[in-house]
């Protein structure tokens, strides 16, 4: 059918492909079609939109829609409603009603909105769009068949700006009919924490498929008695809880604060509250402590007084002290006595423990000894100390009862060396100043016997094993001794032509693959075979203490000259490592690691014991030991205690456990040991701490002493007798 004049003149002009003007009288011709409004003119624009060469038309009149003029709106809606009805058969419809859904999103146009809900066009992508248009429509119903992949939108849509749409979002959430839909909403509510899913879950009467699941879904969502008839014992709940994110663990939480109910603390604190302490986050300790506290649970929370960390328990005891609560027996009300008392002192700081500054060591007991102190060795079988003198006697004290349990004596020379095997055979070796013929004896439980002798000063002795010890000598020869056998299995001699460079003392590995002699240099040598391994030999100052890397990657030498220095072995060399760990004002007089705290220890003559960190190479704090000069040090084999000779003929004895203080304020109680209470004591015996420190230590002792009351381990623990002896070791 021909189009009237006019009509086909604006058509030509519509497709115009002329140079410079042609787009100028294309658009008069929309525009003239437009206002002429005649099927005519609806036809050329509906033939506009299909045609290869046109198909900006739809979108242009999309976009004059939207401009501010009411009566172009109105043209421009009635050609776009003409437009969608004459091609709804057509393969571009489809496109064209996402074109005009895409619009209406972005601008909410009523005049769009009119078309498409009253033609019930559906936007078939985005799946968004979709949803939108469905739900805008009407015809949600399209929605509720579909799969979990409708589940996001259909949320999305319930928070769209659309009053209409979010409300029909709601009653489509809630009759899905799709499992795996179904279980995305119950998902959805229990990860996301979401509202809407929540309670269109709960309207349409979902539930997880998975048992463990449904319980924690039914929890989540208050569904009380669908929860207590699947999960009675708390037992699925408790399984969720403990492998849940973070999240999921603050829902639950949350809950149970909701409901009040001390029944479901089993869920975070196990069916004994007191078992599962340890674990425990702040969030869910406060929970714990509120809940028992609202729910007045006295006895209870009595327990957590002992269980829960030093800044949660003083929490907990307050609340109790504020109740009124009368204990059930006496120990119980003495103990609360006690620490009600502790805790009301105007020192006491329950958030000490996060400032809390204590010496590294704490001096227990100093014993006076005939003659000087060359060396001494903590037995590894008992609370005991070798000490070898310069008097020629040897004496084994214990510190735990200050009694001498054995002395010898008569020995051709001074002792210069002291030292037990892993399974507490006892061997001293001599010293001199000249060249005479000094001795290496061992005990193991009948009586001394010698072993080997040096021409000159035996200035090493390291047991390797409880049959092997590697020993050095003024003479230059170091030698690895088989005491079962009486035989030397490998030696080794420094070779000078000048005879003035020999051992002044050796250290063995970590892991006994390893010794190092000092000398003027520093050999390392490889066990047992005694060969040369590395070598450093030209040190800057002579070393008369090392020790190794906890790793055995290297040594840390301490110098004539007060200097620490850490050499790292690479091949066959040693090199140093960085500059001085330290410097003491005098002679280093002994280097020990603490490899369970990761510490080194440093000793001067000027009598300075440092601390220094491994791991970050930091100070972390000294003592300073009384008396003139200090000689030797020594740590026991489990690293606790520390005994310093000084050449005023005396020994101090410390306790080292008083490091393991700080870690125990964030401690739960729950975790701590005997020993911790033996560390404690220790501490709280220097009169040098501070009103808020002892305060804080009278606690944590309390505390420790009532958890460990049945105890036997207690008895077994070594301890340090405090006070000032003398021991007489007759030479």
């Amino acid at each position: 059918m021909p189009y009237a004049k006019h009509v086909e003149k604006l058509r030509r002009r519509l497709n115009s492909r002329l140079p410079l003007i042609g787009a100028w009288w294309r658009r008069r011709a929309l525009r003239a079609l437009l206002e002429d409004g005649a099927s005519d003119a609806m036809s050329v624009l509906t033939e506009a939109t299909v045609s290869e060469g046109s198909s900006w038309v739809f979108g242009e009149i999309l976009d004059l829609h939207l401009q501010e003029e009411e009566h172009l709106a109105s043209l421009t809606s009635r050609a776009l409603n003409e437009i969608l009805v004459n091609l709804k058969n057509d393969l571009r419809f489809q496109s064209l009603v996402n074109d005009v859904w895409a619009k209406w999103r972005e601008t909410r146009d009523q005049g769009l909105e009119h078309i498409l809900v009253s033609g019930r066009y559906v936007a078939d992508q985005p799946e968004i769009l979709y949803v939108l248009s469905c739900l805008k429509t009407g015809q949600r119903k399209r929605l509720e068949g579909a799969g979990q992949e409708i589940v996001p939108h259909l949320l999305v849509a319930a928070k769209f700006n659309d009053k209409f749409i979010a409300a029909e979002s709601l009653p489509a959430l809630a009759n899905l009919k799709q499992a795996d839909a179904r279980e995305e909403v119950c998902r959805i509510a229990i990860e996301k924490g979401s509202e809407i899913a929540r309670d269109a879950a709960i309207s349409g009467k979902y539930a997880p498929r998975d048992e463990k699941q449904r319980a924690l879904f039914f929890f989540l969502t208050e569904q009380w008695q669908r929860y207590e008839a699947l999960d009675f014992d708390r037992r699925l709940l408790l399984e969720i809880y403990e492998t849940a994110s973070p999240t999921i663990r603050k829902q639950i939480t949350d809950k149970m604060r909701i409901a009040g109910r001390t029944d479901f603390l089993t869920v975070i604190a196990g069916h004994d509250l007191r078992k599962k302490t340890g674990g425990m986050t702040p969030d869910e300790t406060n929970l714990l402590i509120q809940m028992l506290e609202s729910n007045r649970e006295w006895p209870k929370l009595w327990e957590l007084v002992f269980e829960l960390p030093f800044a949660w328990s003083t929490q907990a005891l307050g609340i109790l002290v504020r109740s009124g609560w009368k204990q059930e027996t006496d120990q119980d009300h003495a103990v609360f006595e006690t620490l009600a008392r502790i805790s009301s002192r105007t020192e006491f700081n329950p958030q000490i423990g996060t400032s809390l500054v204590l010496p590294p060591a704490v001096m227990q007991s100093s014993a006076r000894i005939l003659g000087r102190v060359n060396s001494i060795a903590f037995s590894p079988k008992r609370p005991a100390l070798a000490i070898g003198t310069g008097n020629r006697s040897l004496g084994l004290w214990n510190f735990q009862t200050n009694s001498l349990e054995a002395q010898w004596r008569g020995f051709g020379h001074s002792l210069g060396r002291v030292a037990f095997t892993a399974s507490g055979t006892l061997l001293c070796a001599e010293r001199t100043n000249g060249w005479g013929q000094c001795a290496v004896y061992y005990y193991g439980g009948n009586e001394m016997q010698p072993l080997t002798q040096h021409f000159g000063s035996i200035t090493g002795i390291e047991p390797i094993s409880d049959s092997e010890v590697v020993i050095s000598g003024r003479d230059q020869k170091t030698r690895l001794w088989n005491m079962n056998q009486g035989v030397i299995a490998a030696e080794h001699e420094i070779d000078d032509d000048f005879d003035d460079d020999w051992p002044r003392g050796l250290c063995v590995s970590t892991k006994g693959k390893k010794v190092a002699l000092l000398h003027r240099g520093i050999t390392v040598l490889s066990l047992p075979s005694l060969q040369v391994s590395a070598s450093y030999p030209y040190a800057n100052g002579i070393s008369r203490s090392a020790c190794f890397f906890p790793d055995d990657g290297g040594l840390v030498v301490g110098k004539v000259n007060g200097e620490v220095a850490a050499l790292l072995q690479s091949g066959d060399s040693l090199r140093p490592d960085r500059g001085a760990l330290y410097r003491h004002a005098k002679e280093v007089k002994g280097v020990k690691f603490l490899n369970k705290r990761s510490i080194l220890v440093t000793a001067g003559a000027e009598g300075s014991v440092q601390f220094t960190s491994w791991t970050n190479r930091m100070q972390i704090g000294s003592v300073s030991v009384p008396g003139q000069r200090l000689t030797s040090i020594e740590v026991s084999p489990d690293e606790d205690f520390m005994a310093v000779g000084d050449s005023d003929a005396s020994v101090s004895l410390w306790d080292l456990r008083v490091m393991d203080i700080p870690a125990l304020f964030a401690l739960p109680f729950s975790k701590a040991t005997p020993g911790h209470l033996a560390a404690v004591r220790a501490a709280a015996s220097d009169a040098a701490l501070n009103e808020g420190v002892s305060c804080a230590l009278q606690y944590l002792e309390c505390v420790l002493e009532y958890r460990f009351r049945y105890d036997i381990e207690l008895d077994e623990l070594w301890s340090i007798k405090r006070g000032d002896f003398d021991i007489e070791i007759e030479g």
